[in-house]
């Protein structure tokens, strides 16, 4: 399975101080929030969500360290009900061999094959914690 990094850089247009909570969509199959407010004050903030569990809604449980000191949210929830279990096999069995950028496409590789199931199987049982 390919690693991939995800560095998330967002503008803010807004010439006061935002205090807020940043939630992260990574297209249809994957959200994030920031475990807290944020302080935003500069038009252009870089918020690393791979550079600690600390960066995640739930902590060590909505993220997974894919290699020492780097870690990304927790794939697997193809049905987008926020759990990883038996529900989401089944989302991704009727989109076998679509191509496309999909929910069902959990290893976003832009194809729904056998190879999702490998994302889904070890996230079993694991919750996104984003409501």
């Amino acid at each position: 399975m390919k690693k991939n990094k995800l560095i998330v850089v967002m503008l803010f247009l807004f010439a006061f101080v935002l205090n807020a909570q940043v939630e992260i969509n990574h297209g249809e199959e994957i959200s994030k929030k920031t475990p807290q407010k944020e302080n935003i004050q500069a038009s252009i903030v870089r918020y690393d969500i791979t550079s600690g569990a600390d960066k995640y809604y739930g902590g060590a449980a909505a993220a997974v360290e894919v290699e020492p000191g780097v870690w990304a949210m927790i794939a697997g929830d193809a049905d987008g009900n926020g759990a990883i279990n038996a529900t989401d096999y089944l989302a991704v069995l009727p989109a076998i061999n679509t191509l496309g950028y999909l929910r069902s496409d959990v290893d976003i590789n832009g194809a729904v094959n056998a190879t999702d199931y490998l994302v889904i199987r070890p996230n079993m049982n694991k919750l996104t914690y984003v409501d």
